[in-house]
């Protein structure tokens, strides 16, 4: 009886493993596309702007619509930038949760930290990551309840007070 319960225990305890490892690796992704895609635009950008005045110079009359297709492209990817490299609360607690699991897997593979005295280091290991995914729900919670109020003349919500990052919800 204690053998079955021991495989079921290892097997609860591997689907956690994999679940803990895919939710790392959806999180990288995000911060790779957060920070490689923006990066990406601007070079775009850069280009862009950069061959208005080359095609300006080069390009054969017939071929002028070269230079406001240009110009287009760099107003298009400066307005995308600005759209989706703000760093929301909620980014930035995606971000945290990322580094914090990422922790936690390090200390529980290698039995450091409060793993290493721990008299069950898988229980241990996961009381801590579902504390840590229930405090980023937490602050998802307050982030979505924060972006449902409705806001009061001046960039003022309901509370009276300012948003936490001192600008309104636009960005601005």
């Amino acid at each position: 009886m204690a053998r079955s319960s021991d495989q079921q225990s290892t097997r609860t305890q591997s689907r956690y493993d994999r679940t803990l490892r895919t939710r790392l690796r959806v999180a990288d992704v995000a911060a790779w596309l957060r920070s490689g895609g923006i990066q990406l635009v601007w070079l775009l950008v850069l280009a862009a702007g950069a061959a208005i005045p080359l095609t300006q110079a080069v390009a054969p009359d017939g071929q002028r619509w070269i230079i406001p297709t240009l110009g287009f492209l760099v107003v298009v990817g400066a307005g995308v930038e600005r759209i989706f490299s703000r760093t929301t609360p909620a980014a930035v607690a995606l971000d945290v949760l990322r580094r914090e699991l990422a922790r936690e897997h390090r200390l529980h593979l290698t039995t450091a930290g409060a793993y290493a005295g721990a008299p069950d280091p898988d229980r241990l290991y996961v009381e801590r990551v579902e504390a840590h995914i229930a405090t980023y729900d937490g602050r998802m919670t307050d982030y979505r309840a924060h972006q449902l109020e409705p806001e009061r003349p001046g960039g003022v919500g309901p509370s009276g007070r300012p948003p936490e990052n001192g600008s309104s919800r636009d960005g601005t």
